[in-house]
């Protein structure tokens, strides 16, 4: 009990101290009056046989619908009130309780005294009530006319007030809700149920006060609503299998319009990436056909010059595509395939932001400053890591006013090489920044900026299969700051040998025609 609420601790000591007076109030009572009325065998009999059916009655429960049981002790209960005197019907109600929980090893200290009190309380509790108005076993009275409707009326009306507000007071302690809420949404449904199982008990009291053979009687109502309350449960059953086949086919459909709409985005953005290094290679080839068809001579500088414009419209080209494969294998669930590599991280720094910086180059344009605290070594796939840095970078000066500078730097420790991007461009808003990493998004604050969002994403997925990550900080209308952190080269000097000179991977900004 420690772990409940302080709340939920004092109702139940109050219902434990409770179910107890009743059992001492009621037996002290029995002992004064004296024991004998109740050892006559025309009383003790019965009380055995209630007790049997009292413990028969809490193992065994109607299914009422799929999400509500009404348990059969209720009738035996009502039964036992109107037909053996005091203290009898609380005392065989505390046999038989305490026999069921004796047998349930997995609960809880708490529940266990619960599930025991809870039926005290309502069986003494209503005893009392009606000895109010009448002696509980000349409460069912042949001709007693309106006299005895008021007091079987009183016995019910008391007994579900108890039965329920016990069980609806612990949900509203623990749930923290009004306790009606609490009885509407969980019990509301089951006032009929528990109307026809305690006239049920009436109905047995009656048929015992005429002839205890005619107790059997009793069982046919009960049979009836077991099969009335199976069929309904059955239709409930049945009409929530539909809802979650309903639920299971708008979900299918969910996801499969959401596959639609990432293959069209997807499409878009390898269309619009591609666009691009097209454009330059079909306009760098024009130039030279129409240059063929002239019929001049070809200046060999001059054809030099296109060609390896050419070459690097291909090179971009083929670094959209590879990006763009990279996604989609990733989407897939498939790890990249890495070529690694020792890779000096300022030089890859410093030529990335070359190739952005030249990209961009105008009088509007966002100046690159780069600084490199320290040679910074790491195994990595160059092509894939230059294309990370040149994604930020660039991200950084398209998204910067005009004139105001990119600051890349390059720093780290003994374990980790950090790239440190800052722009002061148009930030993006809090709530939006976990989204950025999330193929083909884009910030609310960049919808007047060319782009598809493929980007940042594939940099997360490059990066975090090198074992670093990346992260981003920014702030609307005060810039961004991306930071990309690479795991150091294992036994890499700083004043070590330079790594083996490799071409960029990068494609380069091309030039006039």
């Amino acid at each position: 009990m420690r772990e409940l609420p302080p709340a939920l601790r004092l109702y139940l000591m109050v219902i434990s101290v409770a179910s107890a007076g009743l059992v001492v109030g009621h037996v002290g009572l029995s002992l004064v009056a004296g024991l004998s009325p109740l050892m006559r065998g025309a009383v003790l009999g019965p009380a055995l046989l209630f007790a049997a059916l009292a413990y028969v009655g809490e193992r065994t429960g109607l299914q009422v619908s799929a999400s509500v049981d009404q348990g059969l002790a209720t009738p035996v209960h009502i039964a036992a009130i109107l037909l053996l005197p005091a203290p009898l019907p609380l005392l065989l109600t505390l046999v038989a309780v305490v026999m069921v929980e004796s047998q349930r090893g997995d609960q809880e200290g708490y529940k266990r005294v619960f599930n025991i009190c809870h039926p005290l309380l309502s069986v003494g509790i209503s005893s009392v009530v009606l000895s109010l108005f009448v002696a509980p076993t000349q409460a069912l009275r042949f001709g007693g006319g309106v006299e005895t409707v008021r007091s079987v009326g009183v016995l019910l009306a008391v007994y579900y007030l108890i039965d329920v507000g016990t069980l609806a007071g612990v949900l509203t302690l623990l749930e923290r809700r009004r306790l009606l809420d609490v009885w509407r949404d969980s019990y509301r449904r089951n006032v009929l149920p528990e109307v026809a199982t305690s006239a049920i008990g009436v109905l047995a009291a009656a048929a015992w006060r005429f002839n205890p053979g005619l107790l059997a009687l009793a069982l046919l109502p009960v049979l009836a609503l077991r099969a009335a309350f199976h069929a309904i449960a059955e239709a409930e059953r049945a009409r929530g299998v539909a809802r979650d086949a309903q639920a299971i086919a708008e979900s299918a459909r969910a996801v499969a319009e959401e596959a639609v709409r990432v293959r069209d985005d997807f499409m878009t953005a390898a269309s619009h990436d591609l666009r691009t290094p097209l454009t330059g290679v079909l306009g760098r080839s024009e130039i030279i056909q129409t240059r063929l068809d002239s019929g001049r001579p070809l200046d060999d500088g001059w054809f030099r010059a296109q060609v390896d414009l050419l070459r690097q419209a291909a090179r971009h080209l083929a670094a959209t595509v590879e990006e763009i494969t990279d996604t989609a294998q990733v989407q897939m669930g498939r790890l990249l395939v890495l070529k690694l590599e020792p890779i000096d991280v300022g030089d890859m720094v410093r030529a990335m932001s070359a190739v952005v910086a030249a990209a961009s180059a105008s009088s509007t344009a966002a100046p690159v400053e780069v600084a490199v605290a320290a040679r910074l070594i790491v195994e990595g796939d160059r092509c894939r890591l230059e294309r990370v840095v040149q994604n930020v970078v660039g991200n950084a000066v398209k998204y910067s006013p005009a004139g105001t500078p990119v600051q890349v730097s390059v720093g780290g420790d003994a374990t980790w090489a950090t790239i440190t991007v800052r722009d002061r461009g148009v930030g993006v808003p809090a709530v939006e920044v976990p989204r950025l990493f999330t193929r083909f998004y884009r910030a609310s604050t960049a919808t007047d900026i060319a782009g598809t969002g493929i980007g940042l994403a594939g940099a997360r997925t490059i990066v975090e299969q090198h074992g670093g990550r990346i992260t981003l900080e920014s702030a609307v209308g005060e810039g961004t700051t991306v930071t990309v952190s690479l795991p150091r080269a294992a036994r890499a000097s700083p004043h070590g040998p330079p790594p083996p000179h490799r071409e960029s991977c990068a494609s380069e900004p091309e030039g006039p025609a």
